[in-house]
């Protein structure tokens, strides 16, 4: 499932295509504990309601000295088979992409950054929502080759 994040004023990531996620809490007992939580939160799945966890990723960190110097523990999940989709006020839509859609498409889109008089570039998977970017692309493409 991907998220679009809400419009926020002030904020970096609004209208950005993430993974749901967040940060750790002190009450949460785990890794695992955090993602179920912010899922629900962000999207009212539950996954200890028919789904299963299967595992984690690589940890990633940011690839820009321009975001905080944080650790992003992937875990991957299958959904419950049946949940009603509730979005918080941190999220304007969901959508799910398929593992064949992604590996089809590829790498085959694109985001630009403006930097002054430089422009930057980075892969991204196509999506009807824009382009998946980023450390959602990173985690995304771990996860693809691991699969192969």
């Amino acid at each position: 499932m991907i998220i679009k994040s809400a419009d926020r004023e002030g904020d970096p990531r609004s209208g950005h295509l993430a993974l749901p996620g967040g940060r750790v809490h002190p009450e949460d007992a785990d890794l695992i504990a955090t993602a179920a939580r912010e899922t629900h939160e962000e999207v009212g799945m539950n996954i200890f309601n028919g789904g299963k966890f299967l595992g984690r990723l690589p940890v990633l960190a940011p690839s820009t000295p321009r975001l905080p110097p944080i650790e992003i523990t992937p875990l991957v999940a299958i959904a419950p088979p049946e949940f009603n989709l509730e979005l918080s006020h941190e999220v304007a839509s969901a959508f799910w992409v398929t593992v064949d859609y992604l590996k089809q498409q590829g790498l085959s889109d694109h985001y630009s950054m403006n930097f002054g008089s430089h422009t930057q570039k980075w892969p991204a998977y196509p999506s009807d929502e824009g382009p998946i970017w980023g450390i959602t692309e990173r985690i995304l493409t771990n996860f693809l080759s691991l699969i192969d």
